[in-house]
């Protein structure tokens, strides 16, 4: 049998065109699966920093009413040692006023009351 053009056509289309075509399409597939799963790596990373925002979005959030709330203690401590300070100042005065008509009442004690009739 000799080699024609007829003969290495049929050839080609029975025996190597199908083996070539099946070579491409296993080839295909494993650079589609490659792509396919770096696609999918490459999705991860927005949805993994997505994620992280949102972590430090609800902490910043937290702190920040952790901050407000902080400013409103101090704000009513500030109030209440101011009122505290107030206070003690009338008390101290008071005090002073009571200590100065103690001891003018024991002057006017020891001036009118023999030694022996004056109070304790």
């Amino acid at each position: 049998m000799a080699l024609t053009i007829d003969s290495l056509r049929n050839i080609w289309k029975k025996e190597f065109l199908p083996n070539v075509i099946k070579d491409i399409r296993i080839e295909l597939k494993a650079k589609i699966e490659q792509v396919s799963s770096s696609i999918r790596q490459l999705m991860k990373r927005p949805d993994e920093v997505e994620t992280s925002q949102q972590m430090l979005s609800d902490k910043y959030d937290s702190f920040t009413q952790s901050l407000q709330q902080v400013k409103k203690d101090v704000s009513c401590l500030t109030t209440w040692n101011e009122s505290t300070e107030y206070n003690l100042s009338k008390f101290k005065w008071m005090l002073y006023s009571s200590t100065q008509d103690a001891t003018a009442w024991n002057c006017l004690a020891f001036q009118l009351f023999p030694m022996n009739l004056r109070p304790n």
